[in-house]
């Protein structure tokens, strides 16, 4: 069985071809098109680009106001933290403005706040 079997793109036979002059400059007018785009792609990807540029971050120092309001019915407020990072990532308590809890009961209601607060569960002893 010959290699040329394998051929998924039988050609036609001579008899069906026609060389004309249009398409030869087509032809080999993509073939220097692809030439030129390869090298051309070649030379840029070979080359060094440094891009040398300082910005100032401007917004640094700002803050960003964020409004948040969730519910945990089933968590004691003494157990809720909010932490707060800086642009670097370093901790920043200062940040937190105007953060209140109020407690809500089994239905998810707000408690009147001049109700006392259940006492925390006693420690065992030695703790």
């Amino acid at each position: 069985m010959p290699l040329s079997s394998f051929d998924v793109y039988p050609k036609t036979l001579k008899e069906f071809r026609q060389r004309t002059l249009s398409g030869a400059i087509v032809s080999i007018g993509c073939a220097v098109l692809i030439m030129v785009l390869t090298s051309l792609e070649l030379i840029d990807f070979a080359t060094v680009k440094t891009d040398d540029h300082l910005y100032v971050d401007t917004s640094r120092g700002q803050t960003l106001r964020i409004n948040v309001d969730i519910e945990f019915p089933s968590l004691p407020c003494s157990v809720i933290t909010i932490d707060t990072l800086d642009l670097s990532g370093n901790h920043a308590p200062d940040l937190l403005n105007n953060i209140s809890k109020t407690r809500l009961d089994r239905n998810g209601a707000p408690l009147d706040a001049s109700l006392p607060s259940p006492a925390p569960a006693s420690r065992a002893a030695g703790a």
